[in-house]
């Protein structure tokens, strides 16, 4: 009988940036080292926007304005040795964007401050694939994809504003493609 073995890696990161917070944690999980990777992860990412008016004092709510966007990202994938120099693998992972401050800071109103009724645009997204090697220096991969976009950010005009970009939430966009790979090492 084989003998299966677990093993656990764990990676942490707490990233700061001016003003978002993101932790990200990955999970390698090893049933056989010769033939299945499951890999988990988790993402969490909180995102916060401020914007003063100096005319008329920072403290004024008519002159202030934020957003906080937040959201978990969760993704589970798994690769499988199906022969030496092949490898089979899925992926099911989740998504979030923020929308840029730009975005964000066109009202179509024309009001100052943050547009309160646009939100980030999440995806779910699927990948099938393979990898592998063909003699030592030929390596090949190839995937096929597939990803929802909900809340997606689309521009628009209005009348009254001609030639000014606003953005809004729309529906949903589904992306599929095919990705195809070689390369091969100089002799």
């Amino acid at each position: 009988m084989e003998k299966f073995f677990a093993l656990f890696i764990l990676s942490l990161a707490i990233l700061a940036i001016a003003n978002a917070t993101i932790i990200y944690k990955r999970s390698y999980y090893l049933e056989s080292p010769d033939r299945v990777n499951l890999q988990t992860g988790v993402r969490y990412d909180r995102v916060w926007f401020t914007a003063a008016e100096n005319r008329c004092g920072s403290d004024a709510p008519a002159c202030r304005s934020e957003r906080t966007m937040d959201a978990w990202s969760p993704s589970l994938g798994l690769i499988v040795r199906a022969s030496q120099g092949l490898d089979l693998f899925g992926n099911i992972a989740t998504a979030f964007e923020t929308p840029t401050t730009t975005e964000l800071g066109n009202t179509p109103d024309g009001a100052f401050g943050y547009n309160q009724d646009l939100n980030p645009q999440r995806v779910v997204s699927l990948e099938l694939g393979t990898r592998g090697r063909i003699a030592a220096e030929l390596s090949f991969s190839g995937a096929v994809y597939w990803a929802q976009v909900t809340d997606a950010l689309v521009p628009f005009e209005v009348p009254q504003q001609p030639g000014r970009t606003f953005f809004q939430n729309a529906g949903s966009a589904i992306h599929r493609g095919i990705e195809l790979s070689a390369a091969s090492e100089a002799l």
